[in-house]
């Protein structure tokens, strides 16, 4: 209707709480303010308000610092054992693929680091066994076999896992990879010291693998740092009324002009609109934005406590350990797809 005004959520703040209860209260916001903004009521509850603005910027802050991962990742994918078509047909997808079968992950490792890293393992709650692998040709034969030791890439390089190299091997498939979908998989890496030895340092990166029958296309934007809310609902296979949960990301574009994101979807959720939560003297508001300037060389953060992207009337249960797709929709014309990883990044941070 003509002459309303967008939904803003106004909470103002006195007190401070302690540094290390700053995620988990971001999280009790975010979850808070979220349905209210789905009811569209402008609210004021005292009993809240004496914390949750403080605790939001802290926990920006908190975010940004740590949202940079230490190796990027991209042109991720799994192949499919089930493709739209087979899926789509009369045929099941449990017919199509039985349970225990193998797939490949594939991906590019990028290590910005000034020490080397070794990616020493994977796993995925989509197979029992995950393995790396690699493939040579010996002589006209090709030969596939474990990688001991994990994989290197040296500091300031890349390694490229691909079909007829080095690649992810899931072995003992705990279901279907129906193409079109996503799987969630974490990578655990190790950072070497000088002599190339384990230096004890160590961390993991998870990530989401839409599952394709190709190698995705190049993109010019480059997204990194993304994951999901979970949104368990009441324990069945269905979401009350009202559900909400939300994706974070971060976008660099190496471009030489402005891009512009638009708008988001998925099949997760009915309704999918960019928020942001911003600072007015001392007063915290949330409200739908109609997009994101993304400038060239820059990078844009959509985090918890700023930017975010907010599903609504979320349609089914987003555990952790699962994935789902998200497409996105920029200025240009250009569509991104993405497998978002479901986990609360707030409380691993904490942990």
């Amino acid at each position: 209707m003509s002459g309303q005004t967008e939904p803003t959520i106004t909470l103002d703040v006195r007190e401070i709480i302690p540094r290390e209860r700053h995620p988990l209260i971001l999280k009790t916001f975010d979850d808070w303010a979220h349905r209210s903004l789905r009811k569209r009521i402008i609210m004021l509850r005292k009993l809240l308000v004496p914390f949750m603005l403080f605790s939001l910027v802290t926990g920006v802050a908190i975010s940004a610092q740590e949202m940079d991962t230490a190796a990027i990742i991209s042109g991720a994918w799994v192949r499919a054992t089930v493709t739209t078509a087979a899926s789509q047909s009369e045929e099941t997808p449990e017919a199509a693929m039985p349970m225990g079968g193998v797939s490949a992950a594939y991906m590019i490792i990028e290590n910005p680091l000034a020490n080397a890293i070794r990616l020493s393992s994977v796993e995925t709650n989509a197979a029992a066994v995950v393995e790396l692998h690699e493939t040579q040709m010996q002589g006209d034969v090709m030969q596939m076999r474990p990688v001991e030791g994990g994989i290197v890439i040296a500091a300031n390089e890349s390694a490229a896992l691909q079909p007829g190299g080095f690649h992810v091997m899931l072995l003992d498939l705990q279901q279907n990879l129906v193409e079109g979908e996503a799987i969630q998989a974490a990578l655990n890496f190790e950072i070497l010291d000088d002599s190339g030895e384990a230096s004890g340092e160590t961390f993991t990166q998870i990530i989401g693998l839409p599952i394709l029958t190709e190698p995705p296309a190049p993109h010019t934007l480059i997204i990194q740092n993304v994951w999901g809310r979970p949104a368990a609902g009441d324990g069945s296979d269905t979401m009350p009324a009202g559900s909400v949960s939300a994706v974070y990301l971060t976008i660099y574009n190496p471009g030489e002009t402005q891009e512009r994101l638009l708008a988001a979807e998925t099949e997760a959720a009915d309704i999918v609109e960019i928020h942001e939560v911003t600072m007015q003297n001392d007063v915290m508001q949330m409200r739908p934005v109609e997009g994101v300037d993304i400038p060239a060389s820059e990078t844009v953060a959509l985090a918890p406590g700023g930017l975010h992207i907010m599903l609504l009337d979320v349609r089914q249960p987003l555990l952790t350990g699962e994935a789902i797709m998200l497409h996105l929709h920029f200025e240009s014309g250009e569509e991104i797809s993405l497998a978002v990883p479901i986990y609360d990044r707030l409380m691993m941070m904490a942990s």
